[in-house]
């Protein structure tokens, strides 16, 4: 029998996670157009000048690969010049 892995947030609760893992952190940064958020999580793809913000575009699309490899989800929600809140999943047993 597989135990459950229970972990306590503030304002989250107990949460029971034999179902999977649901991961999600946010940044203040320029925040993303609807249209790229998929395109982000692409090898080389970026959002913004390279001249004034820092990246290779590799970040996000390693991340996913890794994700997936995990059979886990990731994605991204976010409102330009608002910041972003991203998400990945992981399923139990992972």
């Amino acid at each position: 029998e597989r135990k459950a892995v229970k972990l306590s947030l503030p304002g989250a609760g107990n949460q029971d996670f034999r179902i999977g893992l649901v991961v999600e952190f946010q940044d203040n940064g320029i925040g993303i157009e609807a249209d790229y958020n998929d395109r982000i999580f692409g090898l080389f793809q970026r959002v913004g000048d390279r001249d004034q913000f820092e990246g290779s575009g590799m970040g996000l699309a390693i991340t996913k690969r890794i994700v997936r490899q995990y059979q886990g989800n990731i994605w991204v929600e976010s409102e330009l010049r608002s910041g972003s809140t991203f998400f990945f999943t992981l399923p139990a047993g992972a």
